[in-house]
């Protein structure tokens, strides 16, 4: 039959190896999780940051004259002095089906 204390010190040995088992698969859940968060948040910034150099590149690029006249023409439609405008008209004797419902 065992001594009294060998029981004693098996237990307390097993139940401090449990105690930091637990406590070891736990701090792993916990940086696995974090892994998780640091990642998308990583992605978040990355996209935020190729917004913000996209921007930076339009401003770059508008603070130009040719910029300026891009703006103008597109945005607002407007011309130069003495340039002519064409306007395209598409005349077409196709007619599109009629929707059945």
């Amino acid at each position: 039959m065992p001594r009294l204390r060998w029981v004693l010190l098996t237990v307390v040995l097993f139940l401090i190896t449990a105690i930091m088992g637990t406590a070891y698969i736990v701090e792993l859940r916990d940086i696995r999780r974090l892994s998780v968060l640091v990642d998308t948040r990583m992605n978040y910034l990355m996209e935020k940051s190729r917004t913000i150099q996209e921007c930076r590149e339009k401003i770059e690029f508008y603070k130009t004259q040719e910029g300026m006249a891009h703006l103008a023409r597109d945005q607002y439609n407007l011309v130069f002095p003495g340039e002519r405008i064409y306007r395209i008209v598409v005349t077409s004797d196709d007619t599109l089906p009629e929707n059945k419902q």
